[in-house]
Formats: C-alpha cells, sequence, structure tokens
C-alpha cells in the first residue's frame, strides 16, 4: 500500500518576521517545499546548532521562514528520481537542511537526495539519532586521526568540551578505539567525563589560561568541539608530529595563536564539516558506527516528544544537557 502524508501534521517553524518566533505548529502537505525525497521522520535531535536557531541565540536559519532539525531518520515515502524506494530507512543531514532547507523536526521532511543515505542493516532510526550529526561528526574526528598513521597504540587522546555530544561521543570512541583519554570540560561535568574512564580530566578555564605559543608536549593528538582559547591552548600542548581535528566554536570562533606549534613541532590540524561530507564518506562512517553502538550506552541520552522541543533547546544552550537530546517523532 502506497504511503501518504497526513492531511495535517506537527512541526516546529521558526518565522523570523513573528514576535513569537518559534511555534510548535500543524502544517499541510502543501506547506512543505519542493524536494526530490518525501520522508516520514521518525527521530530527530536537538544539536547545538538546532539550540541556536530555536533559542534565536544564533544566526543560523537563513531564509524567512524554516523548521529546524539538522538532521533526522525516517522512511521513505517518495522519491521523484528513483534514488530511493517507498519504505527505504534513511538517515538525513547536511545540504543545509534546518538551515536554509526544511528539518527534521517535524513528521514530514522533503530534502535532496544528496542529503540521504541509506540505514545501515542492523541499524534503526532510534539508534541513528542517538549518533545523530554528533556521532558522525566524532566518528569523522577519530577515522581522520586514525588514517594519519601517526598513532600508536594506546596513543593519550585529549578530547575537549567532553559535556557536549560531539564531545562525548569522541570520547567514548577514544577508549572504543583502543586510545588513552584525557579531557577537558567545566567542573559541573568532571564526573561525566571521568565515566567515559578518562585517565585525567582538566577544568576547561584553567586550560583556556594557558596562552604560551609553546607549552609542555603533552598529547598524541586531540579533538577539539571548542575552538577559540581552548583549541589555541590545545595546538600548544600537542607532542612532535601529533594531530588534531576541530570542529566547533562554542569556545568562540577567533583563534589567536601562532606557527611554532606547526613549524617547530610539526603539528598537522584537520578542519571537520560533517555537513558538506559526500554521501558515500558519510555512509563510510555510518557503517563504522554500527560497530561502535556500544558507545551509545555511556554518553548520556534523553529522549522527549516534540512537544518539548522547545525547553530542551533552552536547557542545552544553558549547559544543563549532557550528552544527547533524542526526539521521538513519530507518534
Amino acid at each position: 500500500m502506497a504511503m501518504e502524508i497526513k492531511p495535517k501534521f506537527k512541526a516546529w517553524l521558526i518565522n523570523s518576521h513573528e514576535s513569537t518566533r518559534t511555534q510548535l505548529v500543524e502544517l499541510t502537505p502543501d506547506d512543505l517545499p519542493l524536494g526530490e525525497v518525501t520522508v516520514k521522520v521518525e527521530y530527530s535531535t536537538i544539536n547545538y546548532k538546532d539550540a541556536a536557531a530555536i533559542s534565536g541565540s544564533g544566526q543560523i536559519i537563513r531564509i524567512d521562514k524554516c523548521v529546524p532539525g539538522i538532521d533526522f531518520a525516517g522512511t521513505v515515502i517518495s522519491c521523484a528520481n528513483g534514488a530511493f524506494q517507498p519504505g527505504d530507512a534513511v538517515i538525513g543531514g547536511g545540504q543545509q537542511i534546518g538551515e536554509a532547507r526544511y528539518g527534521g523536526l517535524a513528521e514530514y521532511v522533503r530534502a535532496p537526495v544528496a542529503a540521504l543515505v541509506p540505514m545501515p542493516a542492523g541499524m534503526d532510526s532510534a539508534q541513528a539519532m542517538k549518533f545523530g550529526t554528533a556521532g558522525l561528526t566524532a566518528g569523522l574526528s577519530m577515522e581522520w586521526l586514525e588514517a594519519t598513521g601517526k598513532l600508536h597504540k594506546p596513543a593519550d587522546i585529549l578530547v575537549t568540551s567532553v559535556g557536549g555530544g560531539v564531545g562525548g561521543f569522541s570520547a567514548a570512541l577514544v577508549g572504543s578505539f583502543g586510545h588513552n583519554l584525557h579531557a577537558v570540560t567545566r567542573p559541573a561535568k568532571h564526573d561525566y567525563a571521568m565515566s567515559f574512564g578518562a585517565k585525567s580530566v582538566i577544568d576547561r578555564a584553567t586550560f583556556s589560561a594557558d596562552n604560551k605559543a609553546l607549552s609542555e608536549a603533552r598529547w598524541d593528538a586531540g579533538i577539539d568541539t571548542a575552538g577559540g582559547p581552548v583549541l589555541a591552548a590545545l595546538l600548544s600542548q600537542l607532542k612532535s608530529n601529533a594531530v588534531a581535528t576541530c570542529c566547533g566554536i562554542t569556545a568562540g570562533a577567533a583563534l589567536n595563536t601562532t606557527v611554532m606549534p606547526f613549524i617547530l613541532r610539526g603539528v598537522c590540524l584537520q578542519g571537520i564539516n560533517s555537513a558538506e561530507v559526500p554521501a558515500q564518506r558519510r555512509s563510510e562512517v555510518w557503517a563504522m558506527l554500527l560497530k561502535h553502538t556500544s558507545v551509545l550506552e555511556q554518553v548520556g541520552i534523553q529522549e522527549i516528544p516534540i512537544e518539548e522541543v522547545a525547553r530542551g533547546a533552552n536547557d542545552l544552550i544553558q549547559g544543563k544537557i549532557l550528552g544527547r537530546l533524542l526526539v521521538k517523532i513519530a507518534a
């Protein structure tokens, strides 16, 4: 039997011209913008970027009206070019979903084919969104570090902002890949960082205060999810020929550092942008994450219904959330 969109369905809508900027509304199929694939959403998440968009604390949304939600998982209803078949399970993200295209915090979404990858066999929508963009980003970071061939086992790897989604998954994957985890986080999240088996936990404020061009060489590799002075401090503490990735700006977008770590220690820094990763590469990382689903037990995951998205976004912005917010969309 062919699947159809309900006459009316729930969606969070951001309207930059309304006094009440973000509301849970009912949309009709005609309200959905054009797109190659229509998906019935089963689960989505609230990432930091989503929370910033919903709360209005960040300039995330690029169109007058938009459904937030930069990732989602669900079932294909229809596909204009046959790349997917009705009933296919898919994971969506990237391609400006939730920013310049309607996103996943709705019961239905229309998306370009390039934004979707097939669900790995053995993974379901809930598991996929427990990982979400945060898990994908952490997976890309961990695999890049491994691909350099510069990590002995066990390597001492520093992960910053372990209290967040990307930081939490990065911390879990460091251990799952057989390395020694060292963590940077706020004092209130010290126990959370220790729950990943961290060999050491450093207070973020103390760590950020290290503004030397070169400090004591301590780390074989690093995964930075904060940016700003946190990333600058990480670079100054990397060992010779060490490698690091960066993917976040919660501590600031400006990077005030010197070339000394690069030219005197030969360190390498790689930026990670999961939104621009080709579908084939995303599929490869999702397949890797399927082998590491045990880390889902380590990363705190709170499931909420679609009706509680605004509250969840506000809690995330205020730093009250440890780990991940999973949003159940389908009734």
